[in-house]
């Protein structure tokens, strides 16, 4: 394979979390920018991406609250997926 099957740009943050599924078909992206001693960030202070190895879906994960995201990780139960803060 000589091309990406996804592709995704981040700016202004200062570390990234990969996480995987267990097929290898879809992969969670933590973002997070660098805050300052109040713990606020002239820019979002995290965002979650989802994006798939076949190009189905490339973007931001929608979630029911504002806030930071701290931590992800990939649930396999037959329930619906929902992101909590």
């Amino acid at each position: 394979m000589n091309q990406p099957v996804a592709r995704r740009s981040f700016l202004r943050c200062s570390t990234v979390q990969l996480s995987w599924n267990c097929g290898s078909t879809g992969l969670l992206v933590l973002v997070q920018a660098d805050v300052d001693k109040t713990n606020q960030s002239y820019y979002e202070p995290s965002k979650l991406n989802y994006l798939t190895t076949n190009g189905m879906h490339e973007g931001l994960v929608p979630l029911s609250k504002e806030g930071p995201v701290h931590d992800v990780q990939w649930s396999y139960s037959v329930m619906p997926a929902k992101a909590t803060v």
